[in-house]
């Protein structure tokens, strides 16, 4: 029979066993997924190194704050119905790091901007971020940190590699005017327009699909026709992919960050740098996002003091927006209350 002392000896030394085994594990499970992230992303391990070392020493930059970004999505179309460079997406965003609540704001692409005379939507056309990022600070009242912008024409292979993401669709509805993208004059590649159809329900949508159903604006449902329509399916996109992005069996295939470390290096505009990224979430740490949105009121939506108004198409030849508080601080304090807290 072992005495006391002895069993003690033994079971610290099972410990110690367990001990060391479970971190041998975790150091060939870091080695190899680092080795694997690696040689997805094309990146070398050194380069992943400096870049962690350097954002966690960022990481409290973070904390305490309001994150705010400007997201596009660009509408860049050359084929035989037009060539336009237009932001078809635009949204404020601000990520609270005490809460982490992100909260969406988007900006409908039909305010008129008097100083330039014309749509917002039409400003990156002609001056690109610079000139946005400065309107839509003058506009809101917000300083925008960091600006995020994608091609739709490079969503669906972000959709792809993140196996699709899961969307709960309202209500079906049918849109028969659907811009083919292949469409050519001789008509080879099929009809100018197309008809898509998204059915009621849950669904897991993919990359095409994904694109479709941000860009439809042709159904003849009141609702779904509409740009408010849009803008709500696009914020339900956004949604999705945020859930995606952060989904654990993503994180935890290094084939699949890998693949999202080089397309957003390839296909995402940003002047986030990747040591930024890290010490965001590192101040994030492993508490779960909220996310909620905010829609600022139109006349459309309410006679009882809305903040923007529609005016006569007499007034700028163009079916518009515009603030109803003509020196805009109704505005700026209704973007303030919604996106600030710290």
């Amino acid at each position: 029979m072992l005495s006391n002392h002895r069993l003690r000896n033994r079971i610290a030394g099972l410990s110690v066993g367990a001990i060391f085994a479970v971190l041998t594990l975790f150091l060939i499970f870091g080695l190899s997924y680092i080795a694997t992230f690696s040689n997805v992303a094309h990146v070398s391990t050194s380069v992943l190194w400096n870049t962690f070392t350097d954002g966690w020493s960022q990481r409290n930059a973070f904390q305490n704050k309001d994150v705010t970004f400007l997201i596009l999505g660009l509408d860049n179309r050359d084929d035989a119905f037009e060539k336009t460079l237009l932001t078809d997406t635009m949204m404020l965003a601000s990520l609270n790091t005490p809460t982490n609540n992100l909260t969406f704001l988007p900006l409908p692409r039909d305010v008129w901007i008097d100083e330039y005379k014309t749509k917002i939507n039409a400003l990156y056309f002609y001056g690109g971020v610079p000139l946005t990022k400065s309107v839509v600070e003058q506009l809101t009242g917000i300083q925008v940190d960091y600006y995020v912008i994608i091609d739709y024409r490079k969503l669906p292979g972000f959709v792809d590699t993140l196996e699709g993401v899961t969307i709960d669709i309202e209500k079906s509805f049918t849109d028969n005017k659907y811009p083919n993208p292949y469409y050519t004059e001789d008509g080879v590649n099929g009809p100018p327009y197309v008809t898509i159809f998204f059915e009621k329900g849950l669904q897991i949508l993919g990359g095409e699909q994904t694109l479709h159903y941000v860009r439809s604006r042709g159904s003849d449902d009141e609702s779904e026709g509409s740009d408010a329509g849009r803008s709500h399916r696009q914020l339900q996109v956004m949604r999705a992919l945020i859930e995606r992005l952060t989904d654990k069996n993503i994180l935890m295939n290094p084939g699949a960050t890998g693949d999202l470390y080089r397309l957003w290096h390839d296909d995402i505009d940003t002047n986030m740098s990747d040591s930024e990224i890290i010490g965001l979430s590192v101040a994030i740490g492993t508490h779960p996002i909220t996310i909620s949105s905010v829609h600022i009121p139109t006349s459309a939506d309410t006679a009882d003091s809305p903040i923007l108004i529609h005016p006569s198409v007499s007034t700028y030849g163009l079916w518009v927006w515009e603030p109803a508080d003509k020196t805009g601080g109704q505005l700026k304090n209704f973007v303030k209350e919604h996106l600030k807290r710290s």
